[in-house]
């Protein structure tokens, strides 16, 4: 959390965004919780994903989050301020930023302008 907000007191245009993955046992109101630091924070952007057990060494999968649930996650999150929320049970946190980026800037330069 300390490197998104000092990333924005350098420089404040500068986008910032973090992944929260789901399915561990965390409660709603934890995920929330979550978010309103993350506001806090100045961070712009935010993706929710689902958990996935890479091997049986690994923690296992507790809850398969249903798309519903990421749809509303995204919609709490929008509706907490953040830019934007993309949100559901396939994505790949980083290779969805990319897809997305062209939406991200120009979201922000309207914003900017308005």
């Amino acid at each position: 959390m300390d490197v998104l907000r000092l990333a924005k007191e350098i420089n404040s245009q500068v986008l910032t965004k973090t992944s929260l993955i789901l399915g561990l046992g965390e409660e709603q109101v934890e995920v929330e919780e979550a978010m309103i630091d993350l506001i806090k924070n100045n961070v712009d952007i935010l993706t929710f994903g689902q958990y996935l057990r890479p091997t049986p060494n690994h923690y296992p999968v507790e809850k398969w989050v249903t798309p519903k649930e990421f749809q509303e996650y995204r919609e709490i999150g929008l509706a907490k301020g953040f830019l934007e929320v993309v949100s559901g049970p396939m994505i790949k946190m980083t290779l969805q930023l990319v897809i997305m980026l062209p939406f991200f800037i120009f979201k922000l330069l309207d914003g900017m302008a308005n």
